[in-house]
């Protein structure tokens, strides 16, 4: 692993709430494994993380959880969390399961959705495809999946996907630019299927954007050092 500048923080709280402490956790312990100073099979200092972030450590043990799920961490009952060796296959695979999830919220959006629901998905795909700031990008993507997940999506499904969230130590579209395009073909793509009330093209159109995500990642990891190939 190398170390980077480019690398910003992230925190996973909802839109306009702040950050609770095992998110902070979260953010400070993914920050280290992708900064290099926790490197594959390397314990996590719960002890430390608490201390650096003036918390106790049952936000850490949350946080640790947490990154488990993420599968940048293994945790060994008895003996502690250790930092999961991640390779380039891994990546890819991480954002073909988001794909699926997201496409089956899109599919079912493009079976059940009233007309009103379209059209507020509709606008959400409109301010996505004029935003150009990274940020802003990123907003607007949040906001058009939480309609998909709010018309097409079930309670597990929602659960998944906020388990899913978190890969990269901060915005992709600042990290990696060129996903700003594939976010926006993506996003015109499912609402297309979704106008047509096709559910197999909404599934399919969130999949191959993944895909497209996971490539450039992956592409961007390696470059970092982070991974294997």
């Amino acid at each position: 692993m190398t170390s980077t500048s480019r690398i910003a923080p992230t925190v996973s709280a909802p839109k306009g709430k702040p950050a609770t402490a095992a998110q902070e956790a979260a953010r400070h312990i993914r920050n280290l494994i992708f900064e290099g100073q926790l490197r594959p099979g390397q314990a996590v200092p719960p002890a430390k993380v608490a201390a650096d972030l003036g918390i106790s450590r049952i936000p850490v043990r949350e946080a640790i959880v947490a990154l488990e799920q993420q599968g940048l961490l293994t945790i060994i009952p008895h003996r502690g969390a250790f930092v999961t060796a991640m390779d380039g296959r891994s990546v890819l695979d991480h954002f073909e399961l988001f794909g699926v999830v997201y496409g089956l919220a899109a599919q079912r959006t493009a079976e059940r959705a009233t007309p009103e629901e379209v059209a507020r998905l509709r606008v959400a795909q409109t301010e996505l495809a004029a935003a150009e700031d990274p940020t802003e990008v990123r907003q607007r993507t949040l906001a058009f999946n939480e309609i998909i997940l709010d018309v097409g999506g079930s309670p597990r499904t929602r659960a998944i996907a906020r388990m899913m969230h978190g890969l990269l130590p901060g915005n992709m579209f600042e990290l990696i630019p060129q996903t700003i395009a594939g976010q926006k073909r993506g996003a015109a793509a499912v609402v297309r299927a979704v106008r047509q009330r096709d559910g197999d093209k909404a599934f399919s159109a969130c999949r191959e954007m993944m895909r497209g995500h996971g490539e450039q990642a992956r592409a961007w990891l390696l470059a970092q050092g982070v991974i294997e190939p």
